[in-house]
């Protein structure tokens, strides 16, 4: 065997993949994609940030509850609201509005009623099912009788009596096949 054909040394040196640059006439809607693009990044970004104030907020309210004495922000005769943030940032937190706990069978409850009140995904599909039951039941049962009574003829040459059954076996596919979808759609209405 002869290695002609193959070059075995390392590859050459490799250049640098050039940037993505746009066309000319779609460089606007790139830019105006990437504007779009910036602008929900910064609102992802907000958003995150506000949950975390938020998240921060709930958990020092949380250990204020638990300390029985009263928090650095609040002072005697000032009215104070649950987890609220004031206009200085402190958290102020009042024991007098406790959370009410989520019971989990009452959610299973609501759920369930949720549930009866929607309604089912496919309730009309056993009509479509029994439908192309029946049409496909007919056109087996038609088939069936045309290749029965071609089969009946005395004189056939062969093409004819072989022409006989294979309408009489496809027929009788097509009224199996009939009947399956007639049972299932039976089947799913609950009447069988």
């Amino acid at each position: 065997m002869s290695d002609q054909g193959f070059d075995f040394r390392p590859p050459s040196e490799r250049r640098e993949a050039r940037q993505f640059e746009p066309p000319p006439w779609e460089r606007d809607q790139f830019e105006r994609h990437k504007r779009e693009q910036a602008e929900r990044e910064a609102a992802a970004e907000a958003a995150r940030a506000q949950v975390l104030t938020e998240q921060d907020a709930t958990r020092v309210a949380q250990e204020a509850a638990e300390s029985p004495e009263p928090t650095a922000g609040a002072g005697a005769g000032e009215s104070s609201e649950t987890g609220a943030i004031g206009s200085g940032g402190e958290v102020r937190v009042s024991e007098a509005a406790p959370q009410a706990e989520i019971d989990e069978k009452q959610v299973a409850l609501m759920l369930l009623d949720l549930r009866a009140e929607e309604p089912p995904a496919l309730e009309g599909a056993w009509v479509v099912n029994m439908a192309a039951g029946l049409i496909v039941a007919l056109v087996g049962f038609a088939s069936s009788i045309w290749g029965g009574v071609a089969l009946s003829r005395r004189g056939l040459p062969v093409a004819g009596t072989l022409g006989g059954f294979i309408l009489l076996a496809f027929g009788l596919g097509f009224l199996g096949l009939g009947g399956w979808l007639i049972f299932k759609a039976l089947r799913q209405r609950g009447v069988l």
